[in-house]
């Protein structure tokens, strides 16, 4: 029996092959706390928001290559400019041990658009839970990767850099708490960096953001056990 390729499968085989660029390379734009290893290419960090952004053209999908010694590490959200607005959620994911889990899509569609695409990815999720170092390795597309403009470059045109120290409610931590939850322990799932003020904030003015905030630990030695100075 002969079987018949459907039109999208045509377009599929005669897109351009992948192309792949390292996460030290100066098309990825990085905003937050991060450990940049130049040696193999590669960029490590733990702290919440995070960020890096690259920019594509011609291209159905954007890929991020990225590993955790956790079984289960960190929590992601990829953005895609769109729609009239700068950048809305597009997918999320955990970030895992399991090497087979190591690629994630951040952004897809059914053809290429052949106008220019920033894709944001951002780290929401803080280091007290246990999330152990995250390590970006590379980001893949079927396009071109290109250089950002100066307009979607952390910072923007006016090169607005802003950094917050916080707590827990600038962590984000139990935002998205249910009302009859009784126990505030939620392992990351119901803590969201990306909800909390500070991502509003580095979003609505798109701004080179870090973030200093972790959950539990507060600003002042009177609130617990470990203060902010401590970190």
């Amino acid at each position: 029996m002969k079987l018949a390729l459907l039109p999208w499968a045509y377009a599929t085989a005669a897109h351009s092959a992948a192309s792949t660029i390292s996460a030290v390379d100066s098309l990825v734009d990085w905003t937050g706390r991060v450990v940049t290893n130049n040696d193999d290419g590669t960029v490590d960090f733990d702290w919440i928001g995070v960020s890096a952004r690259v920019n594509v053209v011609n291209a159905s999908y954007v890929r991020v290559s990225l590993s955790t010694p956790q079984s289960r590490g960190s929590r992601f959200k990829s953005y895609v400019e769109d729609q009239g607005y700068l950048f809305y959620p597009q997918t999320e994911f955990f970030a895992e041990s399991d090497p087979s889990m190591g690629i994630h899509t951040l952004y897809a569609t059914n053809s290429p658009v052949q106008s220019s695409v920033a894709i944001t990815l951002e780290n929401v999720v803080g280091p007290q839970y246990n999330t152990g170092v995250t390590t970006v390795s590379s980001f893949i597309t079927d396009g071109v990767f290109t250089e950002l403009p100066p307009a979607k470059q952390f910072g923007g045109n006016d090169n607005r850099v802003i950094e917050f120290v916080g707590d827990s409610i600038t962590a984000g931590t139990n935002i998205v708490h249910g009302d009859m939850e009784l126990f505030c322990a939620d392992a990351g799932v119901q803590s969201d960096g990306s909800q909390s003020y500070y991502s509003r904030l580095c979003h609505k003015l798109n701004a080179a953001c870090s973030v200093i905030a972790v959950g539990g630990k507060c600003m002042m030695k009177e609130c617990a056990d470990v203060q902010k100075g401590d970190l």
